[in-house]
């Protein structure tokens, strides 16, 4: 809950302290349920003005947040096989 209710504080700092402002950055609302959201954006996005997201939440920073279109396009492709 931190991490939602700080988020634009934390991008600042994590700009602040050397990473990427183009650094992607995703937010998993209500994970593994039915209503589960996902909000991506970039530190840059979030520091200025962030996206609203609602906890409990997940943050999650850097390069791994592309390695869910991958792996959704994969799964789709598995399944549909």
């Amino acid at each position: 809950m931190i991490a939602v209710s700080r988020r634009k504080e934390i991008a600042q700092k994590l700009i602040q302290i050397g990473r990427s402002p183009e650094e992607p950055v995703a937010f998993i609302e209500k994970g593994t349920t039915a209503e589960e959201k996902v909000v991506i954006t970039d530190l840059l996005s979030l520091s200025l003005d962030p996206p609203k997201v609602e906890p409990p939440a997940v943050m999650v920073v850097g390069h791994v947040v592309r390695i869910r279109e991958l792996l959704r396009d994969f799964i789709y492709q598995k399944v549909g096989s």
